[in-house]
């Protein structure tokens, strides 16, 4: 017998059959729905539930689950309050965050692009309805037996209608607590300064910094605290993955600094750009991948820079 006391319990109509996990903010349980379809039923608990920011981070991420559809997304299929109890019923995802698996050893190169390649599609969808996810980091990468990624939590995401829906925007920049908008070692330095301006190339950052440290088995800034994470930041270059880890392929060591770059236009331009790098260093690891595009006014100022005397 269960030693769960919610085990068994229904709540909105699923049956509760085993805890998955728990939070400070929220618990998540595999569950049978009405139908018998197995699902994963996410409940806020304790205070996190009258917290009103969380509140609204647990309705954006249930609104947005339900809203867009991509395989390396995790579907919401249903969301409410039952008894005083909030709750959203996902997709159950067998699998194993990326970050249990730094956790025991940086992943052969290789494998660590394959699952961040998957997880920028799932991005690419994001951006292409005009959303910013803005907490990308390994934590949030879902690794299944079957390789698959899935992306979880979109509670901190931007999107592009929130004045027309009345979708209240998350706490940007830093809180009283001190802690800022997303996970500092992933997040870029505009996002440090004001998360509310962002665009896609922040969640490129996020996604080549949680690379980094599936190969190089630590972030690109990490130790001292938030605090001192984000001055890092925002005034210290990225260091090159390769004086971590000299193995490296220098191709990828040459796409993560572009990544990190602190200036979001000498980033891939978004998601679907830094996957089709990715595939360039899959197929040829010791080949510098291509700068990115300049556009006609960029080539043009360069003509008359080159053309001028002196």
């Amino acid at each position: 017998m269960s030693s769960d006391p919610l085990a068994g319990k229904t709540v909105a109509g699923y049956r509760l059959n085993r805890r998955l996990g728990r939070g400070a903010m929220a618990a998540v349980y595999g569950a049978s729905a009405p139908d018998g379809r197995q699902v994963a039923l996410k409940m806020l608990v304790g205070e996190a539930a009258r917290d009103r920011e969380t509140v609204r981070r647990f309705e954006r991420e249930a609104t947005l689950g339900q809203r867009v559809r991509h395989p390396a997304l995790v579907a919401v299929h249903g969301t409410g309050v039952d008894r005083g109890v909030r709750w959203m019923a996902m997709d159950l995802v067998e699998g194993a965050a990326l970050e249990d698996r730094i956790a025991q050893a940086p992943l052969p190169w290789r494998d660590a692009v394959a699952v961040v390649r998957k997880a920028a599609d799932g991005i690419g969808e994001l951006a292409r309805q005009g959303i910013v996810h803005r907490d990308i980091k390994p934590g949030n990468l879902l690794v299944q037996a079957d390789g698959g990624v899935r992306i979880i939590d979109l509670g901190f995401a931007k999107v592009p209608d929130e004045r027309e829906t009345g979708e209240a925007e998350p706490t940007a920049g830093l809180t009283m607590a001190g802690v800022a908008l997303g996970s500092p070692a992933y997040m870029p330095p505009e996002q440090v300064r004001d998360a509310k301006t962002v665009g896609t190339q922040a969640d490129v950052y996020s996604l080549a910094a949680s690379l980094f440290h599936a190969v190089a088995g630590q972030p690109p800034f990490h130790g001292g605290g938030s605090l001192m994470v984000m001055q890092k930041v925002m005034r210290e270059p990225a260091p090159r993955v390769r004086t971590l880890k000299p193995d490296l392929p220098a191709a990828l060591d040459e796409l993560l600094a572009r990544c990190l770059e602190k200036d979001p236009a000498k980033r891939p331009a978004d998601a679907n750009a830094f996957a089709a790098a990715l595939d360039q260093v899959l197929a040829d690891p010791d080949r510098m991948p291509a700068p990115p595009r300049r556009g006609f006014l960029a080539r043009l100022l360069g003509w008359f820079r080159r053309a001028s005397p002196g």
